[in-house]
Order: structure tokens, then sequence, then C-alpha cells
């Protein structure tokens, strides 16, 4: 079981990942805005974090930049960006910042093959 950061402003798309991810097993916690998402990784650690960009308080582009600061190479092995901005406007979200980025709206499936691909890859050899 993998503990889970949801960091997403929609409370029903929010709500929504919280049912999938808890049903495949998975620890699931929550943040509504970016405020909450650096409070909640500030106090512990987490497996998996599913972070929107577009949110109140902080964006999740902040959130990130905080992550590269305070916890070097987290991000860049349990962070999945959840976003519909604009492909050019992603251009620094490669795969040494982040682990993946999965498009809006996403396919609930392909959200949980990403979390398993996270773990896989950050899981001791």
């Amino acid at each position: 079981m993998a503990r889970v950061l949801v960091a997403e402003d929609d409370a029903e798309v929010r709500a929504l990942i919280g049912a999938v991810v808890s049903q495949a097993g998975h620890q699931v916690e929550f943040a509504a805005d970016g405020r909450e998402a650096i409070e909640s990784l500030s106090s512990g650690n987490f497996d998996v974090m599913l972070l929107d960009l577009m949110m109140p308080k902080a964006s999740g582009f902040e959130v990130l930049a905080w992550m590269h600061r305070a916890k070097p190479g987290i991000a860049k092995r349990s962070v999945i960006v959840l976003t519909a901005m604009a492909e050019k406007d992603l251009v620094n979200l490669t795969q040494d910042r982040v682990f993946a980025v999965v498009r809006k709206p996403f396919d609930l499936n392909r959200l949980l093959t990403k979390i398993a691909e996270s773990l896989a890859a950050a899981a001791p050899r």
C-alpha cells in the first residue's frame, strides 16, 4: 500500500481520484490548494503525488519549485502532474523534473498505471 497525496482544487475530481486510488489499495490524503499541498509535504513523505497545476493559494508550479528546494529528487520519481494546460505551457515539465504528465480529461486506468509505474521506479532494487 502506497501513501498518495492528491493535490487538486476541484472537489469532484479530488473525490473521484480518491475513490479510485483507495479502491486500488492505496492510502489517500488530500490537499485542496497549493498551500495545503506544501503543508502536507512538509509534515510527511508520500510515495506518489498527483498534482494539479492550476490551484489557488499556490500553483502546482510553485509546489514543484518548493519540492525541488526542500526535497531534492523526490518530484522526478513521485510527482504525476494532472493538467488541462496547453502543451506549450508544460515545456519545463521534463522527466528530470516530474515522473509523468497526465492530460485532463484522463482515463482512470491510465492514471492507476502511472501510479504503479512510479512506485515500481522508486522501489529499491
